[in-house]
């Protein structure tokens, strides 16, 4: 079964406080369909796919049925990091929702 939403969360030098929106993601209550989260990061201060599948297992619990993460030591300008996650989606036709982490 595909995703019915997208959750969009580009993230720049993020280490100090990507984590307050994963949290946030973690929190949501009577979420009723599955979700995918994709996150594409750059900087140089950076969470890094393993610490952000730290949170998989609480996301889960919310519907969160996939996590697509990606990381670019160079810089991405913010417009195409929105395009990228988009091209990522599972499925195109989910609805988008769109998280900021920096």
């Amino acid at each position: 079964m595909f995703p019915q939403m997208v959750c969009a969360l580009p993230m720049f030098n993020s280490a100090d406080i990507g984590w307050l929106a994963l949290e946030s993601l973690c929190r949501q209550e009577q979420v009723a369909f599955n979700w995918e989260l994709i996150i594409i990061e750059d900087g140089e201060n950076y969470m890094g796919n393993e610490e952000i599948m730290k949170y998989s297992s609480r996301l889960a619990k919310v519907g969160c049925s996939h996590i697509d993460y990606e990381y670019s030591s160079e810089r991405i300008p913010l417009s195409s990091k929105w395009k990228r996650i988009a091209q990522r989606a599972q499925n195109p036709k989910s609805d988008f929702l769109l998280v900021a982490a920096d």
